[in-house]
């Protein structure tokens, strides 16, 4: 009677390995690695499916969007570079993680699942055939090169076929190292994503300013973010704009109408993603703890609840088509420093007026622009709404010099200061969420608006309503919209106040003669 030896066992691994693929190193190497058996789950499938596509199929650019605690890591960041330096031990990885403390743990676990005696009985170096670059057949099998002086360190070292794996931090330079393919892993702290505008803008323009000229001249070039959803503004955002990426969004639980929605994702709407390591109450208790807001970006892997966040989609549904007879009206300005290109801030002047307990979003003119323009929009904004006397400008930027250039020029200019008194742009955001839950904002119907007789097409009104709804309250964020809402509603609130009390003063001294 024959016995299944080890000698056996070793080339049944290799060759389910090989003929499966990464998914089947998973579940063998997983123990090595974690010290327990792989929770095997469909979603490990598709995920393994789509890495290998970059290193067998020459998928140049991928997306993962998956929630947190499902494993994504330990594949990506671990097992995948163990994977593919099977066949291709030349392969150069570089990985970036916000933090270097985590790109250097799975920088560690990956070489010592190298280095351990069960991955090196199967593939160590010279064992399997192999790929080179070319895509020719060659001797494959990895082992590390314990030669070279950065053998000890967890963040650099080789392979004995010039294979390299090299960690660092967003943000940093990485001069001088290159790579076949580009891992970034976690590049936001999602403790700090939602309170700093300005990381998530400074993660995108290093991902592009800087990684993207690391890789080798002439060579394959594949570039891998993993990450969960935060903010509106975070890398993942970054990439879906550029509109060339391979997107693997799986949600924890399963949505028919997802936006995102993968091909390979068959679930039931309200089906979870992995009960096997989150079932329905863990999900429901971390949600819990989550909030709305960061649950709908780490579960639903989208960075805002379906409404919106501070203001919500379902509270702008009623549109004006003639104004009310006896409105009053006020002009609202936000202006910047001035400059122009795509990432400039903007210029923003609105016309409302408010008549009872609503308020009217009349019209609005937005532009990136400097200064002369600046004050060619107020002349020709004013110019077109000659019933609206006040002009509301912040002090800040250059509204302060537009008032001073034109107020000789245009009547009703108002500066109007912000100071830490009033709060930041969110605590005045949060002032008149109010009206807009309660259905008192209305917005001039895109197509069929008639202002003073005239037709008056607004076809911007969606734009703003999801620049409305976009806005997270992050420093930094884009508020110039609401900011001008705010203010004019602010105005417009109070003004009315003014009039009501000195109308009550009439009438008492009237009573009083």
């Amino acid at each position: 009677m024959s016995s299944f030896t080890t000698a056996d066992l070793i080339r049944f691994e290799r060759d389910a390995v090989d003929q499966f693929g990464l998914y089947e190193f998973g579940k063998w190497a997983f123990p090595h690695v974690e010290g327990r058996p792989l929770i095997e789950t469909w979603h490990l499938e598709v995920l393994c499916r789509h890495l290998e596509a970059v290193v067998e199929q020459g998928v140049e650019r991928l997306l993962i969007n998956v929630p947190p605690g499902t494993g994504k890591s330990s594949w990506l960041s671990v097992l995948f570079p163990a994977w593919a330096w099977i066949r291709r031990p030349w392969l150069r990885f570089m990985f970036a993680s916000f933090d270097d403390g985590l790109v250097l743990r799975d920088a560690r676990k990956t070489r010592t699942l190298v280095n351990s005696d069960w991955y090196q009985a199967r593939w160590c170096a010279g064992m399997v055939p192999g790929i080179d670059p070319e895509g020719n057949p060659c001797t494959g099998g990895c082992t590390i090169d314990a030669t070279r002086s950065s053998a000890a360190k967890a963040g650099e070292y080789w392979t004995t076929a010039g294979g390299l794996r090299f960690s660092t931090t967003i943000g940093s330079k990485g001069t001088g190292w290159h790579a076949h393919i580009q891992v970034v892993d976690d590049p936001h702290k999602a403790s700090e994503a939602t309170k700093n505008a300005k990381g998530l803008e400074d993660a995108a323009y290093w991902y592009d300013e800087t990684m993207s000229s690391r890789r080798i001249p002439g060579a394959f070039f594949a570039r891998i973010v993993d990450m969960q959803r935060l903010s509106k503004r975070d890398l993942s955002e970054h990439c879906i704009k550029k509109g060339d990426y391979h997107h693997l969004c799986l949600p924890m639980v399963g949505e028919a109408g997802h936006p995102y929605r993968d091909e390979d994702d068959h679930r039931e709407e309200g089906e979870l993603l992995c009960p096997a390591l989150k079932d329905a109450d863990a999900v429901e208790d971390e949600g819990r703890e989550l909030g709305p807001n960061a649950r709908a970006a780490q579960h639903r892997q989208t960075p805002q609840p379906r409404g919106g966040k501070v203001f919500k989609r379902d509270w702008f549904v009623h549109f004006w088509r003639e104004l009310p007879a006896r409105i009053q009206r006020v002009q609202s300005w936000d202006h910047t420093f001035g400059s122009l290109g795509e990432t400039a801030s903007w210029v923003v002047g609105d016309d409302w007026g408010r008549a009872g307990a609503d308020y009217y979003l009349i019209d609005e003119v937005r532009a990136r622009c400097e200064f002369p323009v600046m004050k060619a929009m107020l002349r020709s904004f004013s110019a077109k709404h000659p019933r609206t006397v006040t002009k509301l400008v912040e002090d800040k930027a250059a509204g302060k010099l537009v008032v001073q250039d034109l107020r000789s020029e245009i009547s009703g200019l108002v500066e109007v200061r912000v100071s830490g008194s009033t709060g930041g742009k969110l605590a005045r955001a949060e002032t008149v969420t109010g009206y807009a839950e309660a259905g008192n904002i209305w917005l001039p119907h895109p197509t069929d608006a008639r202002l003073d007789g005239r037709p008056h097409p607004c076809p911007w009104v969606h734009d703003w309503i999801e620049n409305i709804c976009d806005f997270e309250g992050l420093p930094g964020d884009v508020a110039d919209q609401v900011d001008t809402m705010s203010q004019a509603i602010t105005r417009l609130r109070g003004s009315l106040t003014v009039s009501f009390s000195e109308a009550m003063k009439r009438a008492r001294k009237e009573h009083a003669a």
